[in-house]
């Protein structure tokens, strides 16, 4: 979406509201800081692309074992400057 003052597409959405129908959203441009509300009508039935569900599938079920593929490796510290300390 883009700011309808300056054309910028950098913003925040700092408040949104649900109804059963509606999402209505507060926009700003980070740009020139103007501001407007947005509303979207929601669809009862959410539809994703066969190619995008086999994705995230395929991310969902990668995703928790990838965290345990390897061990964080130890800090390994010279000492030797240690050794030269006057104390």
């Amino acid at each position: 979406m883009k700011c309808p003052k300056c054309g910028s597409i950098k913003q925040l959405t700092p408040e949104s509201r649900r109804t059963e129908d509606m999402v209505w959203r507060r926009r700003i441009c980070k740009s020139c800081h103007n501001s407007w509300i947005t509303e979207e009508k929601v669809s009862k039935t959410t539809t994703m692309p066969t190619e995008a569900h086999q994705f995230l599938d395929k991310v969902m079920r990668h995703a928790p074992k990838s965290s345990y593929k390897k061990k964080p490796e130890e800090p390994k510290f010279d000492t030797s400057a240690l050794q030269k300390l006057p104390w």
